[in-house]
């Protein structure tokens, strides 16, 4: 696996994640990568931390600009990369050791260009009790074949996932709205076969500010846009 993974992580007020995650990245046991952090207007002291801990570290690229939302911030940091398979993460979350090499191997083998994987789910602090979630419902790891109808109902793509740069350009930009996630994965799931992965790769953090919890109904635009791009397969 000799492919260059770019990781984006794209952070708001993450002055309580961001050092972590970071060197969840470092750890990562693929060693081809490049981490690129989008600081998207933090008030907080976030880019300090940043340039606190990383700046010697010639791995890590930190970027920052004026606050526009997690889609914008992907769009800065994914025109800075220049790797082959692209991921990124989001500050808040768990990732573990084996989820960049999991899914490049599993990109490599398949042929896929899109590839996700099963996660965990925990409150805040309470690690420990996180609970297992699956939601392709699959038993064992292969090509989804039903990827597009589980999508056309909810965004099924979770917090692990890697596509090829190739893909991302035939895709374009970000949609600029919380939930762009789920439009950008009904787009690329129209132009290739997706790979699930039947393996728990991460975690997903429950918390207070999370703009999911804060700002519920935010995502309701991104809902209907990937679900309108999805009707006629639907």
């Amino acid at each position: 696996m000799s492919k260059k993974v770019s990781i984006v992580i794209p952070v708001y007020n993450g002055e309580s994640f961001i050092v972590n995650c970071v060197n969840q990245m470092i750890a990562q046991d693929y060693e081809n990568k490049e981490i690129i952090v989008v600081n998207d207007g933090s008030t907080d002291q976030t880019l300090q931390l940043l340039n606190e801990q990383f700046k010697n570290n010639k791995m890590i690229k930190v970027f920052s600009k004026k606050n526009g939302g997690t889609g914008s911030a992907l769009n800065l940091g994914f025109s800075k990369s220049t790797g082959d398979l692209l991921t990124w993460a989001s500050c808040d979350d768990v990732k573990y050791p084996f989820f960049i090499s999991t899914l490049a191997q599993a990109m490599e083998d398949s042929g896929c260009e899109f590839c996700f994987s099963k996660f965990e789910q925990f409150q805040y602090s309470n690690f420990e009790a996180r609970q297992e979630r699956n939601p392709m419902g699959m038993q064992e790891s292969g090509i989804a074949h039903n990827f597009l109808k589980v999508m056309s109902r909810y965004c099924c793509t979770g917090i692990c996932f890697m596509y090829t740069r190739r893909l991302k350009n035939m895709c374009g930009p970000f949609e600029e709205i919380p939930g762009e996630d789920y439009i950008m994965g009904a787009k690329m799931g129209l132009l290739t076969d997706v790979y699930f992965v039947n393996k728990s790769l991460g975690a997903h953090r429950l918390h207070p500010t999370s703009l999911t919890i804060s700002q519920p109904g935010c995502t309701n635009q991104a809902d209907r846009m990937a679900k309108e791009i999805l009707k006629n397969y639907a």
